[in-house]
Formats: C-alpha cells, sequence, structure tokens
C-alpha cells in the first residue's frame, strides 16, 4: 500500500505539466520543479527512517504503521484537494512530499519488527523475499488504479490513493498481530529451546 502511495506524481505529472494543467507546473519549469517534490519526498524517507526505526523499536508497532499509514493517505488527499480548493503555492506541495516521505519512512521498520518476532531467523532470506515482492505488487497496483483514476483528473488519482491507503491503514490496526505473545503462542525456536530445557531438567 505504501508503494503504490508513492504513484500518484508519476501518473499525473503529464495533467499536472500540459497545458492548461495546474500552477505552478504547466510553466516552463514545470518538470523541474515536479522532479524536486520527487528529491524532497525522498531526502525526508531517507533521512527520517533512522529516526522513526528507532521509534518502532519502542512502541506498539502496529499502531505506529497506522498512524503513518493515515499520514500518507492524509497528504495524499490534500494533494488531491489542491484543485477544488485552488490551490497553487508549491510549498503546500512540497510540505506534503516532506511529511509524506516522513511517513513513507515509519512503514518498513514497523514491518521488519513484526516479521522478525513471527519469522525468526530461519529462512529469514526466503520469508523477506516473498515480502519484498509487495514493492512490484504495489507499483502495479498503484499504476493500475492510478491510471483509472486519471479519467476523472489529476486530483482523482491523489485523491482515491488516499482513500484506499487511509482503508488499508484501518485494517492493519485491526488484524495486525505485533507479537506472538499478544495471542499466548510461543516466538520462533522457542518451542524447541524450551522442550531442550525441560528434556536437560529431567535427566539431571
Amino acid at each position: 500500500t505504501a508503494t503504490g502511495a508513492r504513484i500518484p506524481y508519476s501518473i499525473a505529472k503529464g495533467s499536472l505539466n500540459k497545458d492548461p494543467g495546474w500552477s505552478p507546473f504547466n510553466a516552463g519549469d514545470g518538470q523541474l520543479l515536479l522532479g524536486t517534490l520527487d528529491t524532497i519526498f525522498m531526502f525526508a524517507y531517507a533521512g527520517a527512517m533512522p529516526i522513526m526505526g528507532a521509534i518502532a523499536d519502542r512502541i506498539h508497532q502496529p499502531t505506529f504503521l497506522f498512524l503513518g499509514l493515515l499520514i500518507i493517505a492524509s497528504m495524499l488527499v490534500l494533494v488531491g484537494l489542491a484543485e477544488p480548493w485552488r490551490i497553487h503555492s508549491y510549498t503546500y506541495f512540497a510540505l506534503t512530499s516532506f511529511v509524506g516521505g516522513c511517513a513513507q519512512s515509519i512503514c518498513y521498520p514497523c514491518v521488519i519488527g513484526v516479521i522478525s518476532k513471527w519469522c525468526g531467523k530461519s529462512n529469514i532470506g526466503l520469508i523477506l523475499g516473498i515480502w519484498s515482492s509487495c514493492t512490484p505488487i504495489g507499483t502495479i497496483l498503484g499504476k493500475l488504479g492510478g491510471t483509472a483514476a486519471l479519467s476523472s483528473g489529476w486530483q482523482a488519482v491523489f485523491i482515491s490513493a488516499g482513500l484506499a491507503t487511509a482503508v488499508i491503514a484501518v485494517v492493519t490496526l485491526l488484524c495486525l498481530v505485533s507479537d506472538p505473545y499478544d495471542v499466548q503462542l510461543l516466538r520462533p525456536g522457542e518451542a524447541s529451546a524450551l522442550h531442550q530445557q525441560n528434556l536437560s531438567t529431567r535427566l539431571a
């Protein structure tokens, strides 16, 4: 979902940059301005990652992930609302990109934290390989959904992506179990370790 949420700008660029397009992106430096938004997003994403990772280690990860997805959704909707609200300030678009990038950096640490508790170290390469397929899948779904929404205007691309992200955020909060301990289960490897401990105690 978070991956798909990065797609709207790439889909809407043509509509924003062409005539009549949307100011300030329909001017001669429109492509440069749009490219700068990508840079702002990635700068915020990379810069906030260590901070968000440290926070994710210390709080309830599904709740933190929900918060991140909800902020991402809000920023996307705000970009889309720039059309009916008649907002042409580049600062507005830059700020939503920056905040969205920071929120995006919440997702990866939270998901890795949950996976590590449920799956342990055994076959971690396979597990992370399967999980990493969410990036191309999210890109495909994001492009399909965004392209379908583009017929209703560039603003619909952002608003639809934001609403979809918000729905997934709620589902994540309601359904994602952070730790096997939360449902009275052992973490991977603990059952065999406990069995060995009991066996050693009997033989002693």
